[in-house]
């Protein structure tokens, strides 16, 4: 199949790894579990997968996915329009822990308020998940005919051909990769299939999700090439933010084609605001823009002078911001809003300030529908502001859209690697690096 030629320009690399081409055919099956909603419709796809060295590129029809492991990026190409987004690989293990621990949750509450509803199989959600959450079970493994079955406290996970193709360590881990990320698989499963060191020409892998009883069944063909490719984004361009689906991927389009000039270009624009602003003793915005210049460069401000303290702290309008900046309950959230839209009319040119404020807080009160529009106006506004790019990046993770959750974060810490709202993020990531480095 010449999909995967056509979709990435392979460039040869000094050393000569070999790196394998599969052909996939898969097919989902779904039936409905007692009590569910109709059986989902078949699904069959053809792709193209390649096995590099430190990359897997997966082709079906005009979407190619690279995922990159020394880069931990994932590279989303559109081969119609020659487009690409680039995402992060902590996207995906991110989700899974969120979601696992979500469904474990619920399951609790479930039971402890003795509400009956689909039961919560750990198993077959360690499956999906490609995580191990409970204490290592014991993968069974039986012969079937030609095949080797796999299972866990008796339930039927993986049925894989004992016939394929013999390939090496770091091919068979590759090729684990590819179905963590693309299909799942139990953790168990998965480490059985990269020791065994083949690639089985059939591969059946069992799920229940969402009231469905799932069955996956491949057909891998492989061949090897002689010489190893590596992939190249060069006949690519990044998707221009105009093409995005809606607002804040276009903010985020643009965030990742921003040039770096455009950094020192936005700090002058932002300290020649504040220096009108002290010069027309606008006590609100020179408040607000203190705060901007913080969120925007992971700096400090300069030290105020007694006079300029005193205008500050003499103000009604900067009193009545800080009295609500601090809100820390439900009811002083509410109380909060009105004051903050309040006071937009009293700033000239800092308005969107007040809109990150009042975006947070609505997040905080669950209004999330209302707050994406917010955060939109605040970096449309002052697309350099890299606290808001954090603040953009919670937002996304709480409504568990950890792709655009990484988007936002990688963009501000291209802006202000030093900010301190980052050190969350950096210690998450570690923490998914440290804890499932299968993944990378």
């Amino acid at each position: 199949m010449k999909h995967l030629l056509l979709t990435i320009a392979l460039a040869a690399c000094a050393n000569a790894h070999a790196t394998l081409t599969l052909h996939v055919s898969s097919t989902t099956h779904f039936e409905a579990l007692p009590g569910a909603t109709a059986a989902r419709p078949e699904r069959h796809e053809e792709e193209e997968v390649r096995l590099g060295e430190h990359y897997i590129a997966v082709a079906s029809g005009s979407t190619t996915n690279v995922f990159d492991f020394t880069q931990r990026k994932r590279y989303a190409i559109d081969t119609a329009k020659g487009s690409y987004v680039a995402y992060s690989l902590f996207d995906t293990v991110g989700f899974r822990v969120m979601e696992l621990a979500n469904r474990q949750n619920l399951a609790r509450m479930m039971a402890a308020a003795k509400i009956d509803g689909a039961p919560f199989d750990q198993v077959f959600a360690e499956q999906s998940m490609s995580l191990q959450a409970s204490a290592a079970g014991w993968l069974d493994e039986a012969a079937d005919g030609g095949d080797t079955l796999a299972s866990i406290d008796g339930k039927l996970l993986a049925r894989r051909s004992n016939a394929g193709r013999e390939v090496s360590a770091p091919d068979a881990a590759n090729f684990v990769q590819y179905l963590r990320y693309t299909a799942g698989g139990h953790p168990l499963v998965l480490a059985r299939l990269a020791s065994a060191r083949r690639i089985p020409e059939r591969l059946v892998l069992h799920f229940r999700e969402g009231g469905q009883a799932i069955t996956r069944s491949y057909q891998f063909s492989v061949s090897a090439d002689s010489a190893a490719p590596s992939y190249d984004l060069k006949p690519y361009h990044a998707r221009q933010a105009e093409a995005a689906p809606d607002d804040l991927d276009q903010i985020l389009d643009r965030a990742a084609s921003a040039p770096p000039t455009g950094l020192a270009s936005a700090r002058d624009k932002l300290k020649n605001e504040m220096a009108k602003a002290w010069g027309d003793a606008r006590a609100l915005d020179v408040t607000l823009g203190l705060m901007e210049f913080a969120l925007q460069t992971g700096e400090a401000p300069a030290p105020l002078s007694d006079g300029q303290k005193a205008l500050l702290q003499g103000d009604p309008a900067v009193k009545q911001f800080y009295a609500v900046i601090g809100a820390d309950s439900k009811e002083k959230l509410q109380q909060a809003l009105p004051v903050l839209q309040s006071l937009r009319p009293r700033s000239q040119g800092k308005q969107y300030m007040l809109a990150l404020f009042e975006a947070n807080d609505r997040v905080r009160l669950g209004e999330t529908k209302s707050a994406g529009p917010l955060y939109a106006t605040v970096l449309n506004a002052n697309p350099w502001l890299a606290g808001a790019y954090k603040d953009l990046g919670d937002y996304a993770m709480i409504n568990f859209d950890t792709p655009r959750a990484w988007r936002s974060w990688d963009a501000g810490r291209r802006i202000a690697p030093k900010l301190y709202l980052f050190d969350a993020v950096n210690q998450f990531e570690a923490r998914l690096a440290k804890d499932h480095p299968e993944y990378f």
